[in-house]
Parts: C-alpha cells; structure tokens; sequence
C-alpha cells in the first residue's frame, strides 16, 4: 500500500496504477489523504513495515507511531548533498551540464541532488563563468508541459517561499548571487509557484549552504586546501549522497 504527498500525488498514482495493472488485484493499492491518513496507515497492526520519505518533523511522528506495534521502519529524511570538484577538473560543456542537472533537474527538488558544491578558489571565476554560460542554453523555465522546458514550478507557496529566502539572507550577507537559465513567456510567478534559478557564491556558513533548499538555487563555495573542502563536505548531520568530480578517477 502506497501513500503518496498529498502535495504531489498525480505522477506518482499514474505510474503506481500502471504497475498495478501488472499485478493480481488487491497486491498493489494507493490511498491518499492529509496527516491523519498516514497516521492511521503506519499506526495499523496489520501493516507489517513501514518506509517513509519526508522531513525529520513527520519522521519522528512516524517512528512513535511504529513504535507501538514494534512495526519496522525505515526513514528517508533528505540531505544536503555535497559535489566537491577537484582541482584538475575540465569545464567542458559536458561536465557542466551534468553539475546543473545534478543540482537543478526537476527544480532541485530531488533528494539526491547536488545542493552544495565547493570549488578550488583558484578556479572560481572560470567555474561561475561557465556554469551560467551553459545554464543559459540548458536551463529553460516554464510550464513542464512544454516539451523544451527543463526547469518547472516548485511544489508550493510555502517551498517558494523558503528557497526565496534562504537567497536573500544570502545575498544580504554579501553572497553574490546571479540568475540562470531564460524564462519563457509561461513563467508567470502570478500564475504559479516559479521561481528562477540562481547561482548563489556563499560562504561555508551561511544558511543557504548548511540548509537543504530543496529548490532551484545552487550554493557554491571555495576551498583552498582539499583537506578544507572534505572537512567541509563532511560536516553536517544530514546524509544521504555526495560526489567527487575529477578528470583522474584514481584521484577520485
């Protein structure tokens, strides 16, 4: 039994429906509803395990919920996932591609995306510079219908709201941030929760770069030393993925 985010439920009982049309009746089945559905789903003595993916705050309700049958539960709580690219590392459209659609496909929302790179000082300005030259071409903004569109609306007012914010604290604390990607005429914030992408050039502490934004803004910081950008990328009480990109795997 699957219960999807009443914040996004339509792709996901599209594909589950299609999975179940493969299925004997009955083994596969969706319901949908607000908290008090999925309390009582992972609450049921019947339910044999639960996995939850979501925020630490429902999380934690779901595992005192679990606790009282002894029900087995696994968590998905996010990440802030850190892509640290190494010195010896070529800006070729192909590598620069691949760091924006690691960081922004489906408008950043996407648990494993890169949500905070760090760079080598020293390269700073040719990485900033090429990251939004190609940004431009790849990166187009509007309603996801559109077959030439890359980077959609976000999931809601409140989303829109928070990434908005966590930038400008940013750029009010001196991070200088720059726009990405062209807008198309469907990109209306009126109409729809849009918001443009951005690259924002942060320090290490700010809350942009130790929050998972979960949108599409990219924080970017530079090291020096490379002992400087693991110690980095390492801390941080939130886990789930990383990346090493280098032009020598060995190094890797």
């Amino acid at each position: 039994m699957v219960k999807p985010s009443p914040l996004a439920p339509f792709a996901v009982t599209a594909a589950l429906e299609a999975m179940a049309g493969a299925l004997p009746a009955g083994v596969l089945s969706v319901v949908h509803g607000e908290a008090a559905v999925g309390q009582a789903l992972v609450g049921h003595s019947r339910v044999r395990k639960v996995a939850f993916t979501g925020g630490e705050a429902v999380g934690r309700s779901v595992l005192a919920t679990t606790a009282q049958h002894i029900t087995p539960a696994v968590m998905e709580l996010g990440g802030n996932d850190a892509a640290l690219v190494c010195e010896d590392s070529v800006f070729d459209d192909t590598f620069i591609e691949g760091m924006i659609f690691g960081a922004l496909l489906t408008s950043g929302q996407v648990c494993m995306a890169a949500k905070r790179l760090y760079v080598p000082q020293s390269r700073m300005d040719e990485f900033v510079d090429r990251f939004v030259e190609v940004a431009r071409r790849v990166l187009v903004c509007g309603d996801p219908l559109n077959p030439a569109v890359t980077v959609g609306p976000l999931v809601s007012a409140v989303q829109v709201a928070k990434v908005s914010g966590l930038v400008a604290e940013a750029a009010s604390a001196g991070a200088t941030v720059t726009p990405l990607g062209t807008l198309t005429s469907e990109f209306d914030p009126e109409r729809g929760y849009f918001l443009q992408p951005t690259l924002v050039v942060a320090e290490n502490s700010m809350a942009i770069v130790q929050t998972e934004q979960f949108g599409p803004t990219v924080p970017v910081v530079g090291y020096r030393r490379l002992d400087q950008a693991i110690g980095w990328a390492n801390d941080s009480d939130l886990g789930l993925a990383s990346s090493v990109w280098s032009s020598d795997e060995d190094h890797a």
